[in-house]
C-alpha cells in the first residue's frame, strides 16, 4: 500500500512537471528575498502547496540528514514555553511562527537537490543584488528619483531601493563576500575581474552609500574571515599567523580613522560618527531616544530582566510585558517587541536553556558547514553563519522575517551540496 502511494506520487509529479516548477519557484525565492516580502511569501505558498508530493523525501531529510535539524531544539522549546510567562497566548503563538522559517531548511534541502537549481538559486541572488547595486548608484547620482515601487525612504536615506537600509546593506555585504569567494575561485581572468569589479562597486556602496551600521560592521567582519580562510594565510606558519592577526587587527582599528580622512562624508564615517557620539554620552537609567542610546538602553534592561528569571526566562512572546513591566524610560521603549539582540531577546524569553538552544545551533550549523566538500560552499556557509552571529548582536535576525528567510534558505543552499564527513568537527 506504502509503495503504490509513493508510485502514485511520483506519477503525479512526473505528469505534472513539478520538479521543474517547484524548482524555479525556488530560484525566484533567491531573488524575491531582497525585494519583497509580499512576493516572497507567495512563493513559500506556493512551495508549502507542492512539496507534500515530495513527502518521502522531506521525511527522509529530517531522518538522516541532521543538518537540516539544527533549528529544531530552539524551535521546539520556543513552543513549549508558549504556554508558559506572561505573554498572551495568541501574542505567544504569532512571535513563535516568526522562527518558523528554522523549520523550512529541510523543505529547502530537498528543493535545492532538484537538477540545476542550486547555482540558479545563488545566481539569482546575485543578479538581484547586482540590479540593486546599479539602481542605488542610480538613486544616489540623480539618474533616477523615488519610485512608488522604491522603499518609502530610498531616496531620503542615500540609496536603500526596496527593502530597509538596515535589510539592504546586510544582504550587500553578504552578496559582495560571494563575489569575493568568486573571484578566488574562477578559472578565467574575464570572469576573476568581473567578481572583483562587483566587490568594489558593492564595498563602495556599503561603506559610502547606504547608511546601515549592521551592515557595514558584517562586511568589516566578512573581509576579516576572508582573508584569515585564505590557502595563503592557513599555509602560513604559527608566528606569521600571529604577526599577521595583529596586522589585521590593527588595520580593523584603524579603518575609521582612515575613512574619516579620505572619505569625511561617507556614510560610514557619519554613521561611525554619529554611533560614537551616542554610546559615549549614553547613562543608564536617562531618557536617549537616539538609535545607540537607545540599543544601550534595550541592552542594559534586558539583561535586569535575565538576572531575575534567568533558568527559563518569561516564556515565548513574554519579552514586550516583561519589558513594560520595568516602566519606560522613553518613547523608543513603548511597547518594545524585542531589543535589538538575538541572543538577550532569547535570552529574556527562553533563559539561559533558551540560550544554550540558540548556541547549539550555531555549533552544529558550523560544524555542517566545514563538513560540505566543495571549498566554495563551504566558506559561503561558514560566512553565512559569521553573517548572521554578527547580525544577532545588534538585531534580532532570526526574529526579523527577510533575516530568519534568508539564513533558512541559504544554509540549505550551502549544505546541500556533496558532503565529506571526515571535515566535520
Amino acid at each position: 500500500m506504502r509503495i503504490d502511494m509513493l508510485s502514485r506520487l511520483e506519477n503525479i509529479r512526473g505528469r505534472l512537471h513539478l520538479d521543474r516548477i517547484l524548482g524555479w519557484v525556488v530560484v525566484l525565492l533567491a531573488a524575491s528575498i531582497p525585494v519583497s516580502v509580499f512576493a516572497d511569501n507567495l512563493l513559500l505558498v506556493i512551495m508549502l502547496l507542492v512539496l507534500p508530493l515530495y513527502w518521502k523525501d522531506l521525511v527522509g531529510q529530517v531522518r538522516w540528514n541532521s543538518a537540516v535539524r539544527v533549528g529544531f531544539p530552539l524551535f521546539s522549546l520556543l513552543f513549549v514555553l508558549v504556554w508558559y510567562g506572561n505573554g498572551t497566548i495568541g501574542y505567544s503563538v504569532d512571535i513563535l511562527l516568526k522562527y518558523v522559517d528554522l523549520m523550512l531548511i529541510p523543505f529547502f534541502v530537498v528543493a535545492m537537490t532538484l537538477p540545476n537549481v542550486r547555482w540558479r538559486a545563488e545566481y539569482a541572488f546575485l543578479l538581484c543584488s547586482g540590479s540593486i547595486l546599479v539602481l542605488s548608484y542610480m538613486l544616489k547620482l540623480g539618474i533616477i528619483h523615488q519610485q512608488p515601487w522604491m522603499w518609502y525612504g530610498a531616496e531620503e536615506f542615500g540609496g536603500s531601493i526596496f527593502r530597509h537600509y538596515l535589510v539592504q546593506n546586510f544582504l550587500m555585504a553578504y552578496a559582495v563576500y560571494l563575489a569575493m569567494l568568486k573571484a578566488r575561485h574562477a578559472e578565467t581572468a574575464y570572469a576573476r575581474w568581473g567578481w572583483r569589479l562587483f566587490v568594489l562597486l558593492g564595498l563602495v556602496n556599503i561603506f559610502g552609500v547606504v547608511i546601515g551600521r549592521t551592515g557595514q560592521i558584517v562586511m568589516l567582519v566578512l573581509l576579516l574571515w576572508f582573508v584569515l580562510s585564505s590557502t595563503r594565510f592557513t599555509k602560513l606558519n604559527y608566528r606569521w599567523k600571529v604577526w599577521g592577526g595583529l596586522g589585521l587587527a590593527f588595520v580593523l582599528v584603524l579603518f575609521p580613522i582612515i575613512v574619516e580622512r579620505l572619505a569625511p562624508d561617507s556614510a560610514f564615517n557619519k554613521r561611525f560618527s554619529l554611533a560614537l557620539v551616542e554610546a559615549t554620552t549614553w547613562r543608564p537609567g536617562v531618557m536617549d531616544e537616539s538609535s545607540v542610546g537607545a540599543r544601550l538602553g534595550f541592552y542594559y534592561r534586558s539583561l535586569e530582566l535575565f538576572k531575575e528569571s534567568p533558568i527559563i526566562g518569561y516564556g515565548t512572546g513574554g519579552f514586550q510585558s516583561a519589558y513594560a513591566s520595568k516602566g519606560s524610560v522613553s518613547g523608543t521603549e513603548k511597547n518594545l517587541a524585542n531589543p535589538h539582540n538575538q541572543y538577550l531577546l532569547i535570552a529574556v524569553q527562553a533563559g539561559i536553556i533558551g540560550v544554550a538552544a540558540l548556541l547549539w545551533l550555531f555549533i552544529a550549523a558550523w560544524k555542517h558547514c566545514r563538513s560540505v566538500t566543495s571549498a566554495y560552499d563551504r566558506s559561503a556557509g561558514l560566512g553565512l553563519l559569521l553573517a548572521i552571529m554578527v547580525d544577532g548582536l545588534f538585531n534580532s535576525p532570526l526574529l526579523d522575517h527577510t533575516d530568519g528567510l534568508f539564513f533558512a534558505y541559504m544554509f540549505a543552499l550551502w549544505i546541500s551540496g556533496e558532503v565529506d564527513e571526515g571535515r566535520s568537527a
